[in-house]
């Protein structure tokens, strides 16, 4: 049986950095662009060197994840070289999967023209809500209306696709999440991240939680929003293969 081989790509830098966020991402608007490629490559050229099993050589890559971060702020080159490494150093499956991951903010027609280009074919946004007071509390960048517009370009770009979304904020109600998932419907997506929020340590909703400004909604709460979830994407036909991860059958 041939092996498949999947290859995750970290870029952590963002533009801000989201109170929940648990993630190696930092702010910082001065990257040095030729810096990072020869560095990232010569890490993956020593990963597949010294790290990749011997039975795993002769595998096919099906899949290469540009994740964060916000990858979508790097720039295009830098997939691009490692996308060609990759093809010189093993065998792409058939049907391989790119992804880039992209915040609303930096999803513009030409950078997406840019990365596809270069061999990306599918794009997960991380769009989060489509309600201007809950993306204000998620500490997000964007708006209700850019959440729409950036899925709108960014579909229109790449046939594959897929986006996030968080639910189960303190105060959030049922109704609130169901607009946000039939919003999300009417975009007729081919896979869905829904997570429901979690304080992690180290975030600044964690710091808010330990002073007791931050109160997380009840298991009981949770358990209904989760229930509804499966619901709602079941009505819809996503499967869901993962507890916060759905699909549309192949």
């Amino acid at each position: 049986m041939t092996k498949e081989i999947s290859l995750y790509v970290h870029w952590p830098f963002c533009e801000s950095k989201c109170p929940y966020c648990d993630f190696n991402s930092h702010v910082s608007h001065n990257v040095d662009v030729e810096n990072w490629k020869v560095s990232l490559l010569k890490e993956l050229d020593f990963m597949v060197k010294n790290y990749l099993p011997l039975n795993f050589k002769n595998g096919k890559l099906v899949s290469i994840f540009f994740g964060g971060g916000t990858p979508s702020i790097m720039n295009f080159s830098i997939a691009e070289s490692i996308i060609n490494y990759c093809n010189k150093s093993f065998t792409f499956s058939d049907n391989i999967e790119i992804t880039l991951e992209a915040n609303p903010k930096s999803t513009f027609k030409n950078v997406l023209k840019d990365f596809k280009k270069v061999g990306v074919n599918r794009i997960s946004l991380g769009i989060q809500s489509f309600n201007n007071s809950e993306l204000k509390y998620l500490g997000r960048e964007h708006d209700s209306y850019e959440s729409s517009k950036s899925l709108s370009i960014a579909f229109e770009i790449f046939s594959k696709n897929s986006f996030d979304l968080i639910y189960g904020l303190p105060n959030q109600k049922l109704v609130d999440w169901e607009k946000n998932l039939e919003i999300a419907f009417s975009f007729k997506p081919k896979h869905l991240s829904l997570y429901q929020l979690t304080i992690e340590k180290g975030t600044k909703f964690y710091k808010q939680y330990l002073r007791n400004k931050l109160i997380p909604i009840t298991s009981d709460t949770e358990a209904k929003f989760y229930e509804f979830t499966l619901e709602k994407t079941n009505q819809f036909g996503l499967n869901d293969y993962e507890i916060s991860n759905f699909s549309l059958p192949e």
